[in-house]
C-alpha cells in the first residue's frame, strides 16, 4: 500500500480582515500532512505564518534518522530525477518499506505515514520550506541566515514573519545547492548569489489564449475566459482569489521533450495590475504583453530552459510551438456557423472563391442563411475576386 502525497489540495477563498487582531484561519498545503496557520501573535504584535507538520516522537524521529541515512546510500538518482512524480513517490515508499524490514524498526502504519511525508519532503521536495513553496497564495519567501525567521510576502496578508528558523549551517547551505541544482543555476563561493523566485504567471487581460472546454478548441482573450469563473456580481471582492475549475484544457509545453500536449487546468486566478508590463516582441512580429516574472522559454547552450521575462535580453531566442496538439472531438467545423456568433456576424467576406464556384453555390448558401440564421436580416455576403459580387 503506497502512502498517498496530496499535491493539489482545494484553494480556499481567504477574505481579508479589517481588524488584524482577529486574523486566525488555517488551509491546507500538503493533506492531510501539512497547514498554513496564520493569526495574530499577541506577544509579536503582528499577524504571524505558522508552518504546522506531523509532530514525531523520539523514536520516530531516530527511526527517520536512521532511514533517511541508509536512503542516502540506496537512492537511484536517475529514478528521482527522470520520472513522473507518482514513480518517484512509489520509489521512495517502496525502499522505505525495505530499509524498515532491513533494519528492524517497529512502526506503526500511522507512525510511517508521518516519516513518509517527511521522506518526500526532504527527498522529492525542498526540505523544511518545500510546503511554503506548495501554497499558492506565497509570492515571495527572505531567508536571512540561521537563527533567523524566515519571513514571506502573501498574497492577501502580505510581509509575514513564520515560524520557520534554520538552525543549522550546513543544512542551509545544502538546501541552496539543491535549490541552485532544481533552477538549472549554478552557486559557489565565487559565485555565491542565486537568483531564485516564484513566478506570478500573469498576462494582460486583452491577449488571447487558446484553451479547449467540453472538448472544443477556441479562441478568446484571457480575462474573458477568466471572468466568467466569477460571481461579477461581487467581483471586487474576489480579486486575488483563485477559482478551481474543471472543464478546460490549455496547451502546455514539456521542455525535456520538447513536445506541446493538452494539460487540465486546476484553477484560475485574476488579480488588478500591481507591477508594471512587458512587451515580448519577437522577430516576425508575434507580441505578448505580460508581467516581469512570467516565464518564458528560451534557448540555452544547455538547451531549452525557463527564465523570468524582465531576465530575457534582445537577442535571446524564444520557444514558439509550429503545431498545436489535434482536436480529438471535432473533425470539421461551419465556418458560417461559428462566424455568426461573432461581432462579425453581420458582414461576411469570402476572398479567394472562384466566379464559378460562388454561382453555383449561391442559391444554397443564401437559403441556407435564411433558413438557420433568420436574426441575420443584414446579412452581406462580399465574394472578392476583382471586384466585390452581390
Amino acid at each position: 500500500m503506497v502512502t498517498n502525497i496530496n499535491l493539489k489540495p482545494t484553494i480556499p477563498p481567504l477574505r481579508k480582515y479589517h481588524n488584524k487582531k482577529e486574523v486566525d484561519l488555517r488551509y491546507m498545503l500538503v493533506p492531510p500532512y501539512a497547514s498554513a496557520h496564520i493569526h495574530w501573535d499577541k506577544k509579536l504584535g503582528e499577524i504571524v505564518y505558522d508552518l504546522e507538520e506531523p509532530i514525531l516522537n523520539q523514536y520516530e524521529k531516530d527511526a527517520l534518522k536512521r532511514i533517511e541515512d541508509a536512503m542516502l546510500e540506496l537512492i537511484n538518482v536517475n529514478v528521482a530525477v527522470d520520472k513522473t512524480l507518482e514513480a518517484t513517490s512509489q520509489y521512495i515508499d517502496k525502499t522505505a518499506r525495505l530499509l524498515i524490514d532491513e533494519l528492524n524498526i517497529d512502526i506503526n502504519e500511522t507512525g510511517y505515514n508521518k516519516i513518509f511525508y517527511y521522506l518526500f519532503r526532504d527527498f522529492i521536495g525542498l526540505n523544511e520550506v518545500d510546503p511554503m513553496l506548495r501554497d499558492y497564495f506565497i509570492e515571495d519567501i527572505e531567508c536571512n541566515g540561521v537563527d533567523t525567521p524566515v519571513f514571506l510576502v502573501h498574497r492577501v496578508y502580505r510581509n509575514l514573519r513564520t515560524n520557520l528558523v534554520y538552525k543549522d549551517i550546513d543544512k542551509l547551505a545544502s538546501f541552496i545547492e539543491k535549490l541552485a541544482q532544481r533552477t538549472g543555476r549554478y552557486v559557489s563561493y565565487a559565485q555565491p548569489l542565486l537568483d531564485g523566485t516564484l513566478p506570478d504567471g500573469s498576462i494582460d487581460y486583452n491577449e488571447p489564449v487558446i484553451f479547449k472546454e467540453n472538448g472544443i478548441v477556441k479562441v478568446k482573450r484571457i480575462g474573458e475566459v477568466v471572468d466568467k469563473y466569477y460571481n461579477e456580481s461581487n467581483s471586487d471582492k474576489e480579486y486575488n482569489n483563485p477559482v478551481e475549475v474543471n472543464d478546460i484544457e490549455v496547451p502546455a509545453f514539456d521542455k525535456d521533450k520538447y513536445k506541446i500536449s493538452w494539460k487540465k487546468v486546476d484553477y484560475v486566478y485574476r488579480h488588478k495590475q500591481n507591477e508594471e508590463l512587458y512587451e515580448l516582441k519577437t522577430e516576425f512580429g508575434k507580441k505578448i504583453k505580460l508581467t516581469g516574472c512570467h516565464s518564458i522559454f528560451y534557448l540555452t547552450d544547455e538547451g531549452v530552459k525557463a527564465e523570468r521575462t524582465d531576465k530575457l535580453k534582445v537577442g535571446d531566442y524564444v520557444a514558439i510551438p509550429l503545431s498545436l496538439p489535434e482536436n480529438d472531438i471535432i473533425n470539421e467545423i461551419n465556418l458560417a456557423e461559428e462566424f455568426s456568433k461573432t461581432a462579425h456576424a453581420k458582414k461576411f467576406v469570402l476572398e479567394g472563391v472562384s466566379e464559378d464556384l460562388y454561382y453555383k453555390e449561391k442559391k444554397k448558401i443564401y437559403d441556407y442563411f435564411r433558413c438557420n440564421y433568420e436574426s441575420l436580416i443584414k446579412l452581406i455576403m462580399n465574394i472578392r475576386k476583382k471586384e466585390y459580387y452581390h
